[in-house]
């Protein structure tokens, strides 16, 4: 089945699932924000929820985060039938990615395709 446009319970859906991921002691470190635009969902580090004695590299976080991400491309992938499984990679400018604000976010891991469009 092929949706056309991401309706608020495909999110919901998708964003479930990544959020059922296994995290570094149930952490749950990341954030998700639509870009309703672009269907993407930006997926950013919550590095306020990391465990900076246990972790102090941010290894696991970003362990934890990919997790999440691959929940999410996998129920992208049976949901909106895109095909094979794109990989998330960030989009960077320079040394950060930056916001729209202008503000540089280095938080971001990672951007997601998560419709198709108008059909």
């Amino acid at each position: 089945m092929r949706i056309a446009v991401l309706d608020a319970t495909t999110l919901q859906t998708l964003v479930s699932a990544a959020v059922a991921a296994p995290s570094i002691h149930n952490t749950q470190p990341w954030r998700f924000r639509l870009d309703p635009d672009a269907l993407t969902l930006e997926i950013r580090a919550a590095r306020r929820r990391g465990l900076r004695h246990v972790d102090p590299a941010g290894r696991a976080l970003h362990l934890s985060v990919g997790c999440a991400v691959l929940n999410l491309d996998r129920d992208r992938v049976l949901l909106l039938g895109t095909g094979a499984p794109a990989a998330p990679t960030p989009r960077r400018a320079g040394p950060a990615c930056h916001h729209a604000s202008g503000r540089q976010r280095r938080d971001v891991l990672a951007h997601l395709a998560v419709g198709v469009g108008p059909e």
